[in-house]
């Protein structure tokens, strides 16, 4: 019975490591979230595509804009969006009103949970930018972003994090 006992065990230790083990798309060499880039080059070959970029991490801010109803008249409305730490809109409001959305950006709509691309793409720049004394004065990390990708049948992406294995796409 012991032996019976011992077996389950090394068989479900295996089972678990296998299950957080991923496979490299043109072989059968394996891999782990927080590999470095160069372990998973070693390990699958050379990726068909490589790309970098930089995310700056986000603070919370508001932004505000001046937006005229009605270009042959003076006069114009203020529109201030507030963005949580991830980019979120968690506030917009019209001359001093809140609401859940408003069509008054140029280019669309923008609501709640926008991003602050969304919002730049329907409004534009914004006017003003205000930050809390803290976020200005705060050297904000960039996280490098490098994302490899195998050709294959499907495509498989490796997303990495300031050089570490983060997720398989």
């Amino acid at each position: 019975m012991k032996s019976k006992i011992t077996v389950f065990v090394l068989s479900s230790l295996f089972v678990c490591t296998a299950w957080a083990d991923m496979f490299c798309p043109n072989n059968f060499n394996s891999v782990n979230i927080g590999d470095s880039l160069d372990a998973v080059i070693t390990a699958c070959g050379k990726p068909d595509n490589k790309t970098s970029n930089n995310k700056k991490a986000e603070q919370p801010q508001e932004w505000g804009y001046y937006i005229a109803q009605d270009p042959t008249k003076p006069g114009t409305m203020k529109l201030t969006i507030a963005f949580d730490a991830t980019g979120n809109a968690i506030n917009i409001s019209v001359n001093g009103s809140g609401m859940p959305q408003t069509q008054l950006c140029p280019n669309g709509q923008i609501q709640l949970g926008d991003s602050q691309d969304a919002v730049q793409a329907a409004c534009g720049k914004p006017t003003f930018v205000n930050q809390t004394l803290e976020a200005q004065k705060a050297e904000v990390p960039e996280t490098e972003i490098v994302e490899i990708t195998y050709n294959g049948a499907p495509p498989i992406t490796f997303v990495f994090e300031n050089g570490k294995l983060t997720q398989r796409k």
